[in-house]
């Protein structure tokens, strides 16, 4: 069927794009209780931002609803691989051709920056504050070591309250 038979064939597309951008897994170098996927980390990351600022803008709650949709094409890097000035040189344009593919365009304001990086990192720091509590020990250098990038991160003041007072438990029933 051609695409004047079937107009809906770039949405359908773009559909299996995106379903297939949330299904990549995350943190494949380290050892986990469960699955851990591009989706489950950019809707946990959503709720903080919704939670934790009051009014987003689209923009914004496009950028953290779209985390990590470019790892469909090119794998999910550790955070010591997004650090390395090779890396994160050669994969900016990366990520941004991956997002032309996806037909993602907006652009962040320096405030919208620094809560799509606070909630995308809390929300990694909660998923292995979970895995310890599961009794995971294999996560601990990473959660150490994002304890420590959030310690450093320039985040809004609700996201470094959150940091400072959160204590995992379970809420009830």
């Amino acid at each position: 069927m051609t695409e004047e038979q079937n107009p809906y064939a770039n949405v359908n597309v773009q559909v299996l794009k995106r379903r297939e951008c949330a299904a990549v897994q995350k943190c494949a170098t380290i050892p986990h209780v469960g699955s851990y996927t591009v989706g489950q980390h950019a809707h946990a990351a959503l709720e903080l931002l919704l939670l934790l600022n009051p009014k987003p803008n689209a923009a914004l709650i496009k950028g953290v609803h779209f985390l990590g949709s470019p790892d469909r094409w090119f794998g999910e890097l550790t955070p010591f691989a997004k650090d390395t000035p090779v890396l994160a040189t050669a994969r900016a344009p990366v990520e941004a051709e991956a997002h032309k593919l996806l037909q993602q365009a907006w652009k962040l304001k320096p405030d919208d920056q620094r809560w799509l990086l606070a909630v995308d990192g809390l929300a990694y720091y909660l998923w292995l504050g979970d895995q310890l509590a599961f009794g995971n020990r294999h996560v601990l250098p990473a959660f150490n070591d994002q304890k420590a990038r959030l310690a450093k991160l320039d985040m809004p003041e609700q996201c470094k309250l959150l940091f400072s007072a959160y204590q995992w438990g379970r809420t009830g029933a």
